[in-house]
């Protein structure tokens, strides 16, 4: 178990304000403060510093940071191996939508069949809130397609995809032949906090661009949802190839091309760094794809 000071530093962390943590743990302001300065004393180093009237953390704040996330994260999961030692282990993956809906279903499956000795949980959301879960230690790994920090985070690149448009297969696609012709059209857009939304805000916002361009725009946090709009012919959608191809195959839906238009994004594995389960996540994201 962690110094209990350790939680104050890291509630700390998370408001960027001594007022708000004290509120979160129940204690007073001086309390929290007296915490702080024994973990600088025992580090020998500040850990936190104002600048502009704000507080931030000092380059040796954030690394005791991101390493006491990763002790966190670690004796959780020891924690429940000790709890489970006696039957089976646990592994809990994290996927974005795009990826647990659509591109992992054979190799999970074969996963499980070939680890019968796993108790396996797969949590499937937006890259945001599965980026939180790792930090609060409720999941081993994740696999996504949304961007994170690369610096605080391990990762492993699973493959580069390709994002392209779709539309119905009976949708009129006449004079259609550059991103801009599209604006006229209702365009079904992923949810905020989505791993592919945000690579297709960032696209847009490279050329000057923005969702607001388009006529109109419909947000779902469902691919399959969007994918049925799509062949009821109510609008167009760029999504990663693997979401759409299905459809593609059954001709329900076909893809747009566009003669100014072509983005890929990486699908990657995601870890806490410094963990000591490292090569453990490695094995299994080896063997998972």
């Amino acid at each position: 178990m962690l110094d209990f000071r350790v939680d104050t530093f890291l509630c700390v962390c998370k408001h960027m304000n001594y007022t708000r943590a004290a509120d979160e743990l129940g204690l007073t302001q001086p309390a929290v403060s007296q915490h702080i300065r024994y973990l600088e004393n025992i580090y020998g180093t500040k850990l936190f510093e104002y600048s502009a009237k704000q507080l931030r953390l000092t380059p040796q704040g954030k690394l005791l940071k991101e390493s006491l996330e990763s002790m966190n994260h670690d004796l959780g999961r020891l924690k429940s191996e000790m709890t489970t030692m006696r039957t089976r282990r646990n592994l809990r993956i994290g996927a974005t939508m795009s990826v647990g809906n659509y591109c992992i279903n054979e190799q999970l499956a074969s996963f499980i069949s070939s680890n019968p000795e796993l108790n396996v949980s797969v949590t499937v959301a937006d890259t945001k809130e599965l980026l939180s879960k790792l930090g609060d230690g409720q999941i081993d790994f994740i696999l996504c397609e949304g961007n994170f920090d690369k610096t605080k985070y391990n990762h492993q690149l699973i493959r580069n995809e390709e994002i392209v448009p779709f539309c119905s297969s009976s949708y009129d696609t006449e004079g259609i032949t550059t991103l801009e012709s599209l604006f006229s059209h209702r365009i079904f857009l992923r949810e905020e906090g989505s791993g592919t939304r945000e690579v297709f805000e960032a696209y847009l916002r490279e050329r000057g661009f923005s969702v607001d361009c388009f006529e109109q725009h419909c947000d779902c946090n469902s691919p399959q949802v969007i994918t049925n709009m799509l062949k009821a012919g109510l609008g167009i959608s760029f999504m990663y190839y693997t979401v759409g191809a299905d459809a593609v195959d059954a001709g329900l839906l076909k893809t747009i091309r566009l003669t100014d238009f072509k983005l890929q994004h990486e699908f990657n594995a995601v870890w806490q760094k410094h963990s000591i389960y490292e090569d453990y996540y490695r094995d299994c994201i080896r063997s998972l794809l």
